[in-house]
């Protein structure tokens, strides 16, 4: 059954990487996240209740300021304000980060699917071993006709062994 936030190459329902947060989607500052991501990398966006997802940012306030200063603690109420602002000109999508069981693709898989039902439902996997980034994530897995949305596992072996999926990822290279 397809719904209105599903996983898809490229976005989860009217989210679009590389397109800015669509117009009449309303931010709540308080949801401003800013932070750093696997060897040091700013990053920042919102996490949404709906669909329940953190929403990267390219062009916010956070990423600018941090780009020529050396690593400090993200002054997120310093920039909270300018982050929705930005966003509502047209800050694009760089990243979806789907931690929550509720998000699926149309054939059924998400967070807490094993690679045995990815590939039942999406034809055989790719699966790789990745740097970390935030955490239990050291495998990667794509599948066919969706290159943009990556399931991630903990490691290949645990992916291997059945464990399930920590978090999908959607983004483009």
């Amino acid at each position: 059954m397809t719904g209105p936030w599903d996983i898809r190459d490229g976005g989860v329902g009217a989210l679009t990487i590389g397109e800015a947060i669509p117009a009449g989607m309303e931010l709540d500052p308080t949801t401003y996240f800013a932070t750093y991501v696997a060897d040091g990398q700013p990053s920042e966006g919102f996490d949404l209740a709906t669909p329940p997802l953190r929403a990267v940012i390219d062009g916010g306030p956070w990423v600018k300021f941090a780009a020529n200063r050396e690593l400090m603690e993200p002054p997120v109420d310093r920039f909270r304000d300018k982050a929705v602002t930005a966003a509502g000109k047209g800050a694009t999508l760089r990243v979806l980060v789907i931690r929550s069981a509720e998000l699926r693709t149309e054939a059924g898989v998400g967070v807490g699917s094993t690679l045995a039902q990815i590939e039942a439902a999406h034809g055989e996997p790719r699966v790789g071993a990745v740097p970390p980034t935030l955490g239990k994530d050291r495998c990667q897995v794509t599948v066919p006709g969706m290159p943009t949305v990556h399931f991630l596992f903990e490691s290949c072996d645990a992916a291997r062994d059945g464990a399930p999926a920590t978090r999908i990822d959607v983004w483009r290279e």
